[in-house]
């Protein structure tokens, strides 16, 4: 999913251009704007293009600006003469990460960020926008290596089916884009609603664990693929 920022007319109609060639409109758009401050959120882009350093500094845009709005371990790709050199933006330290249901696998919900602020709206939105069983559709979340986690019943491959399947689903934290989907192939009624009835499910940063039919999984986080499968003689539950 790409945005792109021209600073006239003509850089407007050439990336307008090129996206309808290559068969892109609704995942790439471009559009002109007098800037004095970059349109998004703190931390969102995953990789940041400066085709042209000079123009972006007359528009009085600093790396520091650029930066504000790259993801931690995103990167800045930006050319100079005939040679491109990348920037990458470092994750900061005072970041935690929440890798079990309930923080850690000591269960202690209490995290150690220290970025953290009063949540002052929705960083992003995804899925859809209604429960499709009963009260407790997503049965656990947690975050690691930069991604989100969800195991959940509320996606489209189980609309109308009168038994709905749960679903591993893997988003960028930072800004919500869908990675990889993965059906577990287990369901309940999602009528259990309490705080200790969370689904099998922890990550870190190179597997996420749950639960396929009636066996714990290791999946690769970055591809979704399952790396391995536990001969466990009892089904997991929670």
């Amino acid at each position: 999913l790409a945005h792109g920022l021209a600073f006239d007319a003509a850089a407007l109609a050439r990336a307008r251009a090129a996206s309808a060639a290559k068969g892109l409109p609704g995942r790439a758009m471009a559009e002109h704007l007098a800037l004095k401050a970059l349109p998004y959120v703190n931390d969102l882009v995953d990789l940041f293009v400066i085709e042209e350093p000079q123009a972006l500094a007359a528009q009085g845009l600093t790396l520091d600006e650029v930066l504000r709005v790259v993801a931690p371990e995103g990167a800045v790709c930006a050319k100079q003469g005939a040679a491109w050199t990348i920037t990458r933006k470092p994750r900061p330290k005072e970041m935690d990460e929440w890798t079990h249901v309930r923080h850690g696998p000591d269960d202690n919900m209490v995290s150690t960020d220290r970025l953290v602020r009063f949540p002052m709206g929705f960083r992003w939105i995804d899925g859809l926008p209604k429960n499709l069983n009963k009260w407790a559709s997503v049965r656990g979340w947690v975050l690691a290596g930069g991604r989100c986690f969800a195991l959940s019943a509320t996606e489209a491959e189980n609309l109308g089916k009168p038994k709905k399947e749960h679903y591993l689903v893997a988003r960028n934290a930072y800004n919500g884009l869908p990675l990889w989907k993965l059906n577990c192939e287990t369901t309940d009624d999602g009528a259990a609603l309490f705080w200790l009835n969370a689904g099998p499910l922890a990550a870190d940063g190179e597997r996420v664990y749950a639960v396929k039919k009636d066996k714990p999984i290791g999946v690769d986080a970055a591809t979704g693929e399952i790396a391995v499968t536990f001969a466990t003689k009892y089904a997991p539950a929670r």
